[in-house]
């Protein structure tokens, strides 16, 4: 619900919209996970995956998102929040993803998001899914793919 008001509260506030294709995604895969009768939390994780998917093509994300403005609202009531350095790290990945709104296509750092949502799907302990992430992380460097100096996970 915290969410949800601070996604409309920034939408509407000032009549104003910046193009925002990462929260139009994130918002398509929320209704869509809704609509198909998920509960809260599924439709909220199928909101954020298609937030980083969108993300990891390189696309832009205005400051004042409300995607942004909902993320921390959400990340603020979790019902079940992850542990102070998860919580911490994951405030610090939204603030640097969103810093300027630009952002270069950055596999590596998607291929670790992508390896710790894996991870939590399948009911992984929190544990478990950043040392997945952090696998996939470094899985996806060896490959060849480079880390941009804007990345939020540097």
């Amino acid at each position: 619900k915290a969410a949800m008001e601070a996604f409309m509260d920034k939408m509407i506030a000032d009549g104003k919209r910046t193009p925002d294709p990462v929260c139009a995604k994130s918002l398509r895969g929320y209704w869509d996970a809704w609509k198909q009768g998920a509960d809260e939390l599924t439709a909220n994780l199928a909101g954020a995956e298609a937030f980083f998917s969108e993300f990891a093509k390189g696309s832009n994300i205005p400051v004042d998102s409300p995607c942004a403005a909902a993320t921390r609202a959400y990340y603020k009531n979790i019902p079940n929040p992850p542990s102070g350095p998860n919580k911490a790290a994951m405030e610090a990945f939204m603030d640097k993803m969103i810093a300027d709104g630009k952002r270069t296509p950055d596999p590596v750092c998607a291929a670790s998001t992508r390896g710790f949502w894996d991870a939590y799907y399948k009911g992984e302990t929190e544990l478990s899914a950043n040392r997945l992430a952090g696998e996939a992380f470094f899985k996806e460097y060896v490959k060849g793919s480079t880390i941009p100096a804007d990345s939020p996970c540097a």
